[in-house]
């Protein structure tokens, strides 16, 4: 009960002393009416009504202003390391097809099914083809790996940028898009490159030695002395089964089921005779190696059964992504991989990065400290204003009540009754009353200090508005999830600012991006080589733009439309741009190829075969064919051509007809492209070729329509044509709204530029209200009083000095007597207790205000706050002088986004290796070497000397081109950057850049070639001169006529190497007495003949043209000494990378280039960007200004505080030692 009636006393009290709370009470002795008090009582009520509304919403408007405005939510970490190899952080492991490990593509399963074969006689039996077969699909299994291992050895040397640390998300999305990229384009040039080298094998009529394409007849005749003399003919073969023919004239693709031997004996499941090997292994499938009973039954047809080597069958439990019954063709598609399998790690990337420090900003409250110093400036202020306010407000309203009990005043009355009472106001305005008697000079004074007070306040509060509306500060406004059409809203007012992160931050290009492009309409007539390049050079744009559109473009924000249409730009230029130079160079890889090792058509326009030895036993050899008028030779010249002529039976006479525009040569391919298409532009041509064709052409062929807009006419060669890879013009279309929608930004922020809002003015000036009223209360009078004392000093007659003890004795009295609190009644009534309690909470007042006021001016001085410092249109050294005192933020937006790297950077070729501006690779010294007997051993260089030399320029040609060609494409590239990056960053971007050129160019071109020579082995083509196989006729009885194929020996007796089982087969090559080849005359130090050209020259070097010495001795063995032809030696003091022995297949691996040269510009750059603008930031403390202000709001709140709580503290101490129980002492 005590406890709850104490509880009900207390609340009492409570309910008392706030209907009791009087602010305004007046302290002074004279009576005060009831009415006077009812306003003070209302006064109160109203002014902590207004104070609790006014901090409540200004508390709330402080705490939701937002920090960073102008920054993103994210992390940043700047890299100390800003490039390293994607073999620091990433590594892809390859499984392959399990043939590709199995018995069968080895040495050892071949020689197996070769030792089978007794004969060479061409027949399409597993016997006879079963060996090339696999001996192809071994080398393609090679192929594959070497083409992977290279490309992913280049992609690891490849150099990762980061200027910043990525986020995981980001850096897997980056990462698998890079490897997906590396895949498709290994894969897409693979299978390209080999269907050009399929198709211009074909086109050009290469025999195949294996005779699978043409047939060889043989004819024989009477000269008039009746000796029998025998001539060849050949012919396209056909492929006949019980259902159709086909004939290789019609489709390389023609295949039979191919048999153990031709009796039919054992069908080998899956595989295929053909036109070609490669042609009928891409057919073939694996099903009879997945069974073991077939394997035993075919090692049994082989009679090869009781050989000693384990053949077992592919195991059909392992994993795999293919059938037993998949096509090699679908295999190869695919690499001959099963499964990539790829490890990144964020961690090792960020370890390579190593970055020193991160930051990272966000949107948020103010903190604790700003909210708190902002409420105590807000108090004082609030305060200060509604103590002035409320009463006069409540009075005037409650007068107003009064008045309208009584008569009614006119307005002009009551105005100019206003405006006298205004004036008394100011005149007799005293904020410095004092409550005791003064004197009238000392009012005076008072009245004055009053005037300076409101002079002074009106003047600071003025200033500071003023200054806090010229203040600019930065707003950004926040909008979730905007329709594509808010955007561009957005975008049209806001572009500069406007950041719209994306939630789908990689983008594949094919969602926004659509490339096409208009062909050439001679693609659809019957030039087959035309048609044929068409068809490729459709596919390459088909698989080029599957690749294309599956990358992915990596974006955190949503693009403007101007900034994607660039990047649209860039990447659809460099698309263009290595498409066609991709294409263009694998075919001239090809035909050169087929040039350089001089290989055999079977339309004997190069070469054609001529009968030697003894019977019954012939062997076919190759003469040379020449073309007029200038007497070309194909064995010096591939580029020989002549007009296409042939006679036409007309009638009873014989009529020569000139194919207007075509022409022949020594292969189909360049002929083609020297010709034009203006007989295809003709009718009246056309139909008088099929009038005179009629019986080997059954339909009727349109001539191609002028009308057609088209950037070439009639008379453009065909070879132009091809170079643009038959296209008419290319189209790349960017779609922003469908790159927008794909993007999905979840919400879009844009900041803009103002001055400080209204509300936030009135905020701070009523923070500044309160301390300045403190401050100007304390100063003014005391600055008053000191200056009229000044004024009267010299009307006095004497100086009053004091001594320092005096002073010091007065500043006692006065720190002693010193009383805040002084109450305003007189002196004289005060009691004693109350004086001193006064001074108690004056001195507690000071103690507390001095101690709160250091603790809030330290706090926020120490502020952390970040500064952003603006320079228009800087220099480039202006930029170089910020970039290196604030490196870390220095941000400078480009106005040139995209910039094409021949703006800044210079690629080139210093030098070649000097054979590639000799006089060895011209037709001078061809010509030169190529001047011999009618009667020669085959194997002399005298004979492939000039192939020699000749394909040497081919590669020296090929290789320039490749250079030039992929130079071109790299210039034009788009090196777009929103930001201008730094010095550093730039360099190693650049230099990055052109390391990735280098390589991949180098690698690219080495890889085609290498498929080139490997195919041109696995198809067992026929090289002229019999380098790697001769064709031997028996004719034992007149009658018959046996064909076989006897593959080219080289090496000695002790170490033979046959062409059939390696193409890299070599003898050192030399000059002959005679053309048995049993006495040597002279051999050429370095240089070899092989099975091909290309591969005698890839293994040879030119020690011997280093040497004066050497090429005297050849020119001597030539009998060429006395020839006016100067034959140099090549240059032993020029500088070089390379040995003398150094071969030709090394210098081929660096394409031929001695030093690469390269200039860069980062000034050009910065120039190209051209930025209008360059900030940076950095985290700093309060200026001086912000400081100064918030220590005077907080003056103001801290003394109202502090009035307020002091008195009462000592009060409450007070009470506290006087109801202290004292100790009872008894007597």
């Amino acid at each position: 009960m005590p406890v709850c009636q104490g509880i009900g006393n207390l609340l009492n009290r409570m309910k008392k002393s706030i209907v009791e709370l009087n602010i305004f009470h007046s302290n002074t002795s004279s009576a005060i009416d009831e009415n006077e008090i009812k306003i003070e009582l209302i006064s109160t009520r109203i002014f902590l009504l207004f104070l609790v509304v006014f901090l409540g919403i200004l508390t709330g408007y402080i705490s939701e202003i937002q920090l960073y405005k102008q920054y993103s939510t994210i992390i940043s970490c700047p890299c100390t390391t800003v490039s390293f190899p994607y073999e620091q952080f990433l590594n892809v492991k390859v499984t392959y097809h399990q043939i590709c490990q199995s018995i069968y593509t080895t040495q050892f399963w071949i020689n197996l099914i070769k030792s089978s074969s007794i004969i060479q006689q061409p027949s399409p039996t597993f016997r006879y083809l079963g060996g090339p077969l696999f001996q192809l699909l071994t080398s393609f299994c090679s192929l594959t790996n070497t083409t992977i291992d290279q490309g992913l050895n280049n992609f690891y040397k490849t150099l990762f940028i980061s200027g910043t640390v990525m986020s995981l998300e980001i850096f897997r999305k980056q990462t698998d898009e890079l490897i997906e990229l590396f895949i498709s384009s290994t894969t897409n040039s693979f299978t390209r490159s080999l269907d050009i080298i399929r198709d211009a094998t074909h086109h050009n009529g290469i025999i195949s030695g294996l005779l699978t394409n043409f047939d060889y007849s043989v004819q024989s005749y009477k000269t008039p002395r009746n000796i029998i003399l025998y001539s060849t003919l050949s012919d396209y073969h056909t492929f006949t089964d019980s259902t159709s023919n086909c004939s290789c004239l019609d489709s390389p693709s023609c295949i039979i089921p191919i048999y153990v031997n031709n009796g039919n004996s054992f069908l080998v499941p899956g595989m295929y005779a053909g036109c070609f090997v490669v042609e009928a292994l891409l057919q073939s499938n694996l099903i009879c190696l997945y069974n073991q009973s077939c394997i035993d039954d075919l090692r049994y047809a082989l009679n090869t059964s009781a050989t000693n080597l384990t053949t077992t069958a592919l195991d059909l439990t392992l994993p795999t992504q293919y059938q037993p019954n998949t096509t090699i063709n679908d295999i190869l598609s695919k690499l001959m991989v099963e499964q990539w399998i790829n490890t990144t790690s964020h961690r090792d990337y960020y370890n390579q990065c190593n970055p020193i420090q991160c930051q990272y900003s966000y949107v948020g409250k103010n903190d604790f400290i700003t909210v708190i110093t902002t409420i105590i400036g807000l108090i004082g202020g609030l305060i200060t204003i509604l103590k002035v306010v409320v009463p006069r407000l409540v009075a005037k309203i409650r007068s107003f009540q009064h008045r309208q009990n009584t008569e009614h005043v006119p307005i002009r009355t009551r105005i100019v009754g206003l405006w006298i009472q205004l004036k008394i106001l100011i005149i007799k305005l005293n904020l410095f009353h004092s409550d005791v008697d003064v004197s009238e000079d000392e009012i005076k004074g008072e009245i004055i200090s009053t005037r300076v007070y409101v002079i002074l306040l009106v003047l600071s509060i003025l200033t500071l508005t003023i200054y806090r509306l010229q203040v600019k500060i930065i707003q950004t406004i926040t909008i979730p999830s905007p329709s594509y059409t808010k955007y561009l809203e957005l975008h049209e007012i806001y572009s500069s600012s406007l950041t719209c992160p994306c939630t789908n931050i990689g983008i594949e290009q094919g969602n926004f991006i659509n490339i096409d492009a208009t062909f050439h309409q001679s693609g659809q007539g019957h030039l087959q080589f035309v048609a044929s390049w068409c068809r490729l050079a459709n596919e390459s744009l088909r698989d080029g733009r599957l690749v294309f559109n599956s990358q992915q473009l990596i974006t955190q924000e949503v693009l403007s439309i101007d900034i994607l249409e660039k990047e649209v730009q860039s990447l659809s230029i460099l698309f263009f741009t290595s498409t066609i130079s991709t294409f263009v160079r694998s075919l001239s890889i090809v035909h050169e190829t087929i040039h350089m090792n001089a290989l055999q058509n079977g339309f004997q326009t190069n070469f054609y075969p001529q009968i030697t030895g003894t019977f019954p036993l012939l062997n076919v050899v190759t003469a040379t064919v020449i073309y007029p008028p200038n007497a070309c030779s194909c064995a010096v010249y591939s580029t020989c051509t002549a007009p296409n002529i042939f006679p036409v039976q007309n009638n009873s006479n014989t009529i020569i007809f000139t194919f207007p525009g075509l022409l022949t040569g020594c292969y189909l391919d360049e002929s083609t492209f020297q010709s034009t298409l203006q007989c295809y532009y003709n009718q009246t041509c056309l139909d008088t070729v099929h009038h005179f064709l009629q019986s080997t052409l059954s339909t009727n062929i349109t001539a191609l329509n002028r009308t057609v807009d088209s950037q070439y006419n009639e008379t453009s060669i065909i070879r132009d044509i091809v170079n643009n890879m038959m296209i008419e013009n290319w189209t790349a279309v960017a779609f922003h709204q469908s790159f927008y929608e794909t993007c999905q930004p979840s919400l879009c922020t844009y900041s803009y530029q103002t001055q400080n809002s209204i509300s936030a003015v009135i905020t701070i000036v009523i923070q500044l209200v309160g301390g300045l009223t403190v401050l100007l209360k304390i100063l003014v009078p005391k600055i008053v009083k000191i200056f009229r004392s000044s004024r009267c000093i010299h009307h006095e007659n004497t100086t009053q000095g004091f001594s320092i003890n005096q002073i010091f004795i007065k500043i006692k009295d006065f720190v002693k007597n010193f009383n805040l609190f002084h109450s305003k009644i007189s002196f004289q009534t005060k009691l004693q207790r109350q004086i001193q309690l006064e001074v108690m909470s004056t001195r507690l007042f000071v103690f507390l205000f001095i101690v709160s006021l250091t603790i809030f001016v330290i706090l926020i001085s120490l502020i952390p706050v970040k500064q952003t410092v603006t320079f228009d249109k800087p220099s480039y050294e202006n930029y170089s002088i910020l970039y290196k005192q604030q490196n870390q933020s220095l941000e400078c937006s480009c106005t040139t986004l995209s910039i094409e790297y021949n703006q800044f950077l210079q690629v080139k070729v210093n030098r070649t290796h000097q054979i590639c501006q000799s006089i060895y690779i011209t037709d001078q010294w061809i010509l030169f070497i190529s001047q011999r007997p009618n009667v020669l051993y085959v194997r002399d260089f005298r004979i492939l000397g000039p192939s020699f030399f000749r394909a040497l320029a081919s590669l020296c040609t090929l290789t320039a081109q490749a250079i030039s060609d992929e130079l071109i494409a790299f210039h034009a590239q788009q090196f777009v950057t929103r930001y201008v990056i730094s010095f550093d960053l730039f360099q190693e971007q650049v230099r990055s850049s052109i390391e990735y050129f280098i390589t991949s160019t180098t690698l690219n071109f080495i890889r085609s070639l290498q498929l080139v020579r490997d195919t041109t082995q696995g198809n067992i083509l026929f090289a002229t001169r019999g380098t790697n196989m001769m064709f031997t006729f028996t004719v034992p009885d007149n009658k018959t006529v046996i064909l076989s194929t006897i593959y080219t020996l080289y090496g000695n007796s002790s170490s033979l190497c046959s062409c059939q089982d390696t193409s890299q087969c070599v003898n050192q090559s030399r000059i002959y007495t005679n053309y048995t080849g049993e006495t040597i005359k002279y051999s050429l130090p370095g240089m070899y003949a092989g099975c091909f050209v290309v591969e005698a020259l890839l293994q040879s070097n030119l020690i011997c043209l280093y040497n004066q010495s050497c090429i005297d001795d050849l020119r001597y063995a030539l009998n060429a000494s006395a020839t006016n032809l100067t034959t140099t030696a090549l240059d032993l003091t020029l500088p070089t990378q390379y040995q003398l022995n150094t071969s030709i297949n090394d210098i081929l691996s660096k394409l031929m280039v001695e030093q690469w040269i390269n200039t860069t510009s980062h000034r050009d750059y910065y120039n190209q960007c051209n930025p209008i603008q360059c900030q940076y930031s950095y985290v700093g403390k309060n200026d001086f200004i912000t400081v100064i202000t918030t220590i005077i709001g907080l003056v103001g709140g801290l003394n109202t505080i502090l009035r307020f709580v002091t008195p009462r503290l000592i009060k409450i101490y007070s009470k506290y030692q006087t109801n202290r129980v004292q100790p009872f002492i008894g007597e």
